[in-house]
């Protein structure tokens, strides 16, 4: 049987920012697309006042996800956000991530429900789309978490 600790015998130890690190990128997924595997969580929020956009809206999506291609027959969970309230890089005037990830998410929807990609839809219906169908995401992995960079029809 093991021995038992007190909290005042652990007083000095600390973390490892290092560790941390190596922790959260060895439980990432690896760099790859992945298929949704419905239904993932959906939160819709709006940026506190601290982030870099305050008061944009925005959609987070977390759940399952499973390989395709080089990652085949790889899962695990992972999130990303998107957002329909476009954001601009003010040094090159490109969409940010979250912008893209939205329109790439609303040409998928699109492409899926027969729609022309150039006309109109409800953001609801896009969001959705999302949450309940399968839809394939490409993932890189970050300091902490996984980074969504695309999202485009499911593979097979």
């Amino acid at each position: 049987m093991a021995d038992e600790l007190t909290l005042d015998q652990l007083h000095g130890i600390v973390t490892d920012p290092d560790t941390e690190v190596k922790v959260a990128q060895a439980a990432q997924l690896p760099v790859g697309t992945y298929n949704s595997i419905p239904e993932l969580a959906l939160q819709v929020r709006e940026a506190g006042s601290e982030a870099k956009n305050p008061g944009r809206k925005f959609a987070r999506y977390f759940g399952g996800f499973t390989g395709t291609g080089d990652v085949a027959g790889k899962t695990g969970k992972a999130g990303f956000n998107l957002s329909w309230e476009p954001r601009y890089k003010d040094d090159t005037g490109k969409p940010d991530l979250m912008t893209k990830l939205f329109y790439q998410a609303k040409k998928t929807y699109c492409l899926a429900s027969g729609i022309d990609p150039k006309e109109s839809v409800a953001v609801a219906d896009v969001l959705g789309f999302v949450q309940k169908y399968a839809v394939a995401v490409r993932f890189l992995q970050g300091d902490e978490d996984n980074m969504a960079v695309s999202i485009s029809q499911a593979k097979e």
